[in-house]
């Protein structure tokens, strides 16, 4: 069983215009197992002067390791396997773990990686080692994980 204990959890996302505000909160809700009312919501202007509302969550404590572990059995099994043989790239200096969620897949209520209309996830390790000993535990924790 890997040694890793997230401290603090954060997902963010941008809708835009065009997109159903209350069903993409509930979708999320249901598929993230995040309630709407834990985002604070920020209004941006676009860059064609289009208005963008962001969206930010942030977990702490025993609530973001228990999220951060249902979230990765939650995701789809071939991700996990690549993020376990990627991982050096989605773990930064200090020993954070980055992961992008296809946005249409939660519509759709599977949790998939995505790379341009996503959900950013942001998990912080309780305790931070030298790096391969964290990629090590990091690529653990997506291979041992069970379909949620």
């Amino acid at each position: 069983m890997t040694k890793i204990v997230f401290m603090s959890a954060e997902v963010s996302f941008h809708l835009h215009a065009t997109e159903d505000e209350e069903r993409c909160l509930s979708t999320f809700a249901e598929t993230l197992g995040i309630e709407p009312q834990q985002f604070a919501k920020s209004v941006l202007t676009g860059h064609y002067g289009n208005e963008v509302k962001r969206y930010v969550a942030h977990l702490t404590g025993q609530k973001a390791d228990d999220w951060g572990r249902l979230l990765i059995s939650k995701l789809d099994e071939e991700d996990r396997k690549h993020i376990a043989r990627e991982v050096e790239r989605h773990v930064d200096e200090h020993g954070k773990l980055y992961l992008r969620l296809d946005k249409q897949s939660l519509v759709d209520g599977s949790v998939r990686l995505g790379s341009s209309d996503v959900v950013r996830v942001k998990l912080k390790p309780r305790f931070r080692w030298n790096t391969l000993k964290m990629y090590d535990e990091f690529a653990r924790l997506f291979l041992e994980a069970r379909k949620g």
